[in-house]
């Protein structure tokens, strides 16, 4: 694992909103709306976490030219990043709201 690596894990479990997104795009693809009413978080924070992650190159936006109706996937970085969280046993149970 390189050090780049380790630098998103920690980036990731740094905040609540990026790991809960990340680890409920793991699997499929949603819109933020989904997302929202999913992990009962405003549709605010998940826009910007959901920037955030893909600035990082852990998610991508499958319909970027709309501006409604985007749907997003965590990209195989970003599941890679969930796996290593996973194989590391990091408890993400008590992750600060950020």
């Amino acid at each position: 694992m390189d050090k780049i690596h380790y630098s998103t894990v920690g980036y990731v479990i740094a905040s609540m909103y990026r790991y809960q997104i990340l680890s409920f795009l793991n699997d499929s693809v949603k819109m933020p709306k989904e997302i929202s009413k999913e992990l009962n978080t405003h549709f605010s924070q998940i826009s910007t976490s959901l920037t955030e992650l893909k600035k990082k190159k852990l998610v991508i936006c499958l319909n970027e030219s709309r501006s409604k109706g985007r749907f997003y996937k965590a990209t195989e970085h970003g599941k890679g990043v969930l796996k290593t969280i996973d194989e590391l046993r990091i408890n993400t149970s008590n992750l600060q709201r950020k």
